[in-house]
């Protein structure tokens, strides 16, 4: 039974349940929203009532991302515990390229007993922008650091091949450190500032 509640919303006047007779059952308010890529965090609040829920039953919050045509990308849930009082429940995500648009369904999913949604909310993610960004940051001047490194890190690599022994274990160091300053050569031509930097410091060290 899916219902518009009036009794004791947390937000506003209204709120949405979900009731089921038995755990065969299960019903869902669902609502589709354009979404661009990117990182996303969908919250919603929820109270139970006789709720009898197994592992990820019951309370469920199920975001689905689609393409231009309709088809699912991936699927994200936010889960909760039966709770008599009101609760958050949180799944944060990245969209990827191809999303076009989000299902989000709220659910009571297989489980007897009755489940309320209320104040639901799927905006961007601040916190992971902010993440990205500042790792953005890192890496632009990791990657600086490492362009001006690489020529001096490379001929210390020469001068030690050409005071090393012929020992086996001097044929592996060397071999070793001109595979690492490959790697590191690599990653810099990739853009991979902090991965480059890191390779050429062990070089060094």
């Amino acid at each position: 039974v899916m219902t518009w509640e009036t009794d004791n919303p947390l937000a506003g006047e209204r709120s949405v349940s979900v009731e089921c007779a038995s755990k065969d059952q299960r019903g869902s308010w669902d609502l589709r929203v354009p979404l661009a890529p990117g990182p996303w965090v969908f919250q919603g609040w929820y109270r139970t009532r006789d709720l009898q829920a197994d592992p990820n039953k019951g309370v469920d919050a199920r975001v689905t991302l689609v393409d231009a045509d309709g088809r699912t990308i991936r699927e994200f849930h936010a889960h909760g515990e039966p709770s008599e009082t009101w609760k958050q429940t949180t799944v944060r995500f990245e969209a990827p390229a191809q999303t076009a648009a989000a299902h989000v369904y709220l659910f009571n999913f297989f489980a007897a007993g009755k489940v309320w949604w209320d104040d639901v909310h799927l905006g961007a993610d601040t916190q992971r922008i902010a993440e990205i960004e500042e790792e953005t940051r890192v890496n632009a001047e990791a990657l600086e650091h490492a362009r001006g490194i690489l020529e001096s890190t490379t001929d210390g690599v020469i001068q030690l091949a050409q005071r090393a022994g012929d020992s086996d274990d001097w044929k592996l160091l060397l071999a070793a450190l001109e595979w690492a300053l490959d790697d590191a050569k690599l990653a810099i031509d990739a853009g991979l500032g902090t991965q480059a930097l890191a390779t050429l410091k062990d070089i060094e060290d």
